[in-house]
């Protein structure tokens, strides 16, 4: 099962082009979005498991982003791209399929990304 990611970035074509490699290159199931507005309207209409908030937001764009998030649905906790080397978009294709795999790890393991594993659920 993959999981339904949302990439999030400050530029909409980029994060297009960034959708479109995962989804084609790396069979993700991505759907991208750059203004808090598209994030909430997908958020809020889509099955979404994963989040991923780039770091080309101001802290507080990235905050503001991440509680409209929360508004809609709480169980959905997006996970921060780090500010630190080198800052290129490309760097978040990699970092996307670690996501999904760990994602998928969690879900036969019980838990959230970025969670510690608890045992198997069945």
């Amino acid at each position: 099962m993959e999981p339904k990611i949302l990439l999030v970035g400050k530029i909409g074509p980029i994060m297009a082009i960034l959708r479109d490699e995962l989804n084609n290159n790396f069979s993700r199931d991505v759907i991208s979005a750059s203004t808090k507005e598209e994030v909430e309207k997908i958020v809020a209409s889509e099955a979404i498991d994963l989040v991923i908030l780039g770091a080309g937001f101001d802290d507080a764009t990235r905050d503001d982003v991440a509680l409209a998030i929360a508004s809609i649905k709480p169980d959905i906790e997006p996970f921060f791209v780090p500010r630190v080397g080198d800052k290129s978009p490309y760097k978040l294709i990699e970092l996307t399929n670690s996501k999904a795999i760990e994602w998928k790890f969690m879900k036969v393991m019980g838990g959230k990304p970025g969670g510690r594993m608890g045992p198997p659920t069945d």
